[in-house]
C-alpha cells in the first residue's frame, strides 16, 4: 500500500502486507515495485492521483490489475461515451 497521507484509514496495518508513506508518484511507485518485484498494481481504490499514473506504470512494464488504464478516460467525461439507442 502507498500512501502519502498517514492520517487516512488506508494506513491501518491490517489492511496490507507492508505501508509505504511516499508520495504518489510514478517515480516513487516504479521505485517500491523494483524492490517489491509485485505481480502487478491496483489502482482503482486510491482516487484521482493512482488513476493518473496507470498508463505510465503499464507502459514501465508494471501489470496493472483490474480495470484497464485506457477505460478510465472515457468513464470519466460522460459526453464521450457513445449515445444508447
Amino acid at each position: 500500500m502507498v500512501n502519502c497521507n498517514p492520517e487516512t484509514v488506508s494506513t491501518d496495518y491490517d489492511t496490507s502486507d507492508r505501508l509505504y508513506f511516499e508520495p504518489v508518484t510514478l517515480e516513487d511507485v516504479l521505485g517500491i515495485v523494483r524492490i517489491e518485484k509485485p505481480k502487478g498494481v491496483i489502482v482503482q481504490y486510491g482516487g484521482q492521483t493512482p488513476l493518473k499514473l496507470a498508463r505510465a506504470l503499464e507502459d514501465a512494464g508494471v501489470p496493472v490489475i483490474g480495470t484497464r488504464p485506457g477505460c478510465y478516460r472515457p468513464c470519466g467525461r460522460p459526453r464521450t461515451l457513445p449515445a444508447r439507442g
